[in-house]
């Protein structure tokens, strides 16, 4: 449930987002589209994790062979070289080993992470080829993550979840195949904050520090009202 609310939350922060007009220049939305697509982690040190339990610093490391983020987006455009979306994307990571503390030899250790950020993205394109359309952004948004007999099951393990303050900073690049679908590829930095997950039931915090993402994506932007001209 507390997945459906976050959802329907953004959801509705989309629907508010647009500016009304003002000298021309902005409007109601228009040439709403989807997106679907995914991305992965380019960078080795995204598998890291650090935080602190039982009043040690530590680090846990994930295995990010399987970190393949998957996401959707609802859009439009609010200004002729601008558009505003709704971004939800879904990621689920196993857990790997913990250096406890930081530093130290690492332990083998179990469970998953399951994580949801909801974003509300806004994005200005240059139009300077109708073939190649660059573009850039930012978002604002929250995380939800929950973890998944993380530790060492069952005595010490955490099974919990936290919603959580996120942002990001998106460089792209766009594609036209034709009118209704479009290739589209970003990099995005993200930043998710401070995290907090009860450990063994209550015996403990585990908190996970504030930290940055990287992530290339790539999918698929349909246009709605050109998708509706081909169903008919």
């Amino acid at each position: 449930m507390k997945k459906l609310l976050t959802a329907l939350f953004a959801l509705a922060l989309l629907s508010g987002a647009a500016p009304a007009k003002a000298d021309g220049m902005f409007h109601w939305p228009t040439n709403w589209y989807v997106e679907v697509g995914g991305g992965i982690t380019p960078f080795a040190f995204a598998d890291k994790r650090e935080g602190n339990v039982f009043g040690t610093n530590v680090e846990v490391m994930l295995d990010c062979e399987g970190c393949v983020a998957l996401y959707g987006t609802i859009g439009a455009y609010i200004a002729e070289n601008v558009r505003a979306e709704y971004q939800f994307s879904y990621q689920h990571a196993a857990v790997a080993s913990i250096e406890f503390p930081a530093g130290a030899p690492p332990f083998d250790i179990s469970g998953n992470l399951d994580i949801f950020t909801n974003m509300l993205n806004v994005l200005y394109e240059f139009h300077l080829d109708p073939g190649f359309i660059p573009y850039i952004g930012g978002g604002l948004g929250f995380t939800y993550v929950e973890t998944d007999n993380v530790g060492f099951p069952p005595a010490v393990a955490s099974n919990d979840e936290d919603v959580v303050f996120s942002a990001s900073l998106i460089v792209g690049v766009d594609v036209p195949i034709n009118q209704m679908v479009t290739f589209t590829t970003r990099y995005t930095a993200g930043y998710t904050a401070e995290a907090d997950f009860d450990v063994g039931g209550g015996l403990a915090t585990y908190t996970q520090d504030d930290h940055f993402t990287h992530y290339i994506s790539a999918g698929l932007r349909f246009d709605i009202n050109e998708v509706r001209g081909w169903l008919r």
